[in-house]
């Protein structure tokens, strides 16, 4: 679970520190409500993976497929109802959703990694 943590309290640091360094103004308002979807969502992915993985671990890669179609199409989802219903900012509010979508995805790709190099080292 350290894993689903560590990122969400990097960019709550990032969040709480930007105002007093002067980088309020590249911050979204709801840029809170981002963070609380995103680490949600990374901790739903690897609850999902662990959960795969304790039955069979060579369904890990169906599971870790299966976590980040999910999370492409959550992802899609929120965009089209925070759009329709309390998008200020529009341009701000996209660029930050996608930053914060990648700054995720690379510490998700990192954890996919760390479980493939794992399993190419099982094989003779």
């Amino acid at each position: 679970m350290l894993r689903s943590l560590l990122p969400s309290v990097l960019a709550g640091l990032g969040f709480f520190l930007a105002p007093a360094l002067g980088l309020g103004h590249l911050l979204h308002p709801d840029s809170w409500e981002m963070l609380a979807f995103f680490s949600s969502l990374l901790f739903m992915n690897q609850v999902l993976i662990e959960r795969g993985m304790a039955n069979n671990r060579q369904d890990f890669v169906h599971f870790s497929m299966a976590g980040m179609i999910g999370r492409l199409l959550l992802s899609m989802i929120f965009l089209l109802v925070y759009s329709r219903f309390r998008l200020t900012q529009p341009t701000h509010f996209f660029l930050q959703f996608f930053v914060l979508y990648l700054f995720f995805l690379c510490f998700e790709i990192v954890g996919v990694y760390r479980n493939l190099r794992h399993f190419s080292e099982q094989k003779p």
